[in-house]
């Protein structure tokens, strides 16, 4: 029983420890996602959508669907109006930092733009 006990506290501690807080980023008008600079860069972020007229959650999801790209996942929290972000590395980016992050979501800013304006 005390091993027991000693493993799922060890497995708690773990989840605790690794378990991470998505951070606020933002998203302005033109569609380009900042991630802030005050904050370490983390692999989870969260934006507020409220100001984006979607027409609904499925109109939202589909949005951000397209927006997938290897790199970058968007989980869409319609209800919270909000989107959660996860980024990922492989060869493209690796070692990429704060900046050169925010420079991608720069650059892919027009396609989203160019996207939601073709939608609605």
């Amino acid at each position: 029983m005390r091993k027991l006990l000693s493993a799922l506290f060890c497995v708690f501690f773990a989840l605790t420890i690794y378990a991470q807080a998505p951070v606020a980023a933002s998203i302005d008008g033109n569609f380009k996602i900042i991630l802030p600079a005050d904050q370490p860069l983390s692999d989870t972020y969260i934006i507020d959508i409220s100001a984006i007229p979607f027409t609904d959650a499925n109109d939202c999801t589909v949005f951000f669907d397209k927006m997938h790209e290897i790199v970058v996942n968007y989980e869409v929290l319609y209800d919270a109006k909000q989107v959660r972000i996860l980024l990922s590395y492989d060869n493209r980016n690796a070692g990429w930092d704060l900046a050169q992050w925010n420079a991608y979501f720069a650059k892919r800013a027009k396609k989203m733009a160019a996207l939601f304006a073709a939608s609605h």
